[in-house]
């Protein structure tokens, strides 16, 4: 018999990115159990992997890889210091 996978809980929050500024965009969590929080979101749109990245989701030429290759890039860049924490 297998077993049940595990159950798990998901707590809702706010993410609000603002609009571009010199150093990157303005991050804000709210109403999450754990506070509010606020960062930047640095992502290097001329960095080889997200640019690859994008022009195989352009021409639908995406497959899993790619897709959780992106997932995490945008992850990291939205998901860093305070608002990691």
């Amino acid at each position: 018999m297998t077993p049940e996978p595990a159950s798990q809980t998901y707590e809702a929050f706010d993410l609000l990115i603002g609009s571009r500024a010199a150093d990157g965009y303005a991050v804000t969590i709210t109403r999450a159990p754990a506070g509010d929080a606020k960062g930047m979101c640095r992502l290097d749109p001329t960095n080889p992997d997200l640019q690859a990245a994008l022009t195989r989701l352009e021409a639908g030429a995406a497959d899993e890889a790619i897709l959780r290759q992106l997932g995490q890039q945008l992850f990291g860049a939205l998901f860093s210091n305070e608002i990691a924490s």
